[in-house]
């Protein structure tokens, strides 16, 4: 034994694909809430927060028990500083 501790894995590879391919993802495409908490580098609560203080789009009920988040919406309403 090398007595080395074994690698652990990168952040990167922690991403989600969907977020590693964000800027290739076309308008109509949904991210769920955990995703744009990754985006955005926040908590889950502070999206709902995000949401309820018109910071955040209002996301889409997808399914019985899914909700998404409108990636060409979260785009338009991504604040001025944000894009630049």
């Amino acid at each position: 034994m090398s007595g080395r501790e074994p690698s652990k894995p990168s952040k990167v590879a922690a991403i989600s694909p969907s977020l590693q391919n964000f800027d290739l993802l076309p308008d109509a495409a949904y991210l769920r809430p955990r995703d744009v908490a990754s985006l955005r580098d926040c908590s889950l609560a502070s999206v709902w927060r995000d949401v309820k203080a018109e910071r955040l789009p209002k996301p889409h009920k997808l399914g019985p028990n899914r909700t998404g988040f409108n990636v060409g919406e979260l785009r338009r309403h991504r604040p001025a500083r944000e894009a630049a």
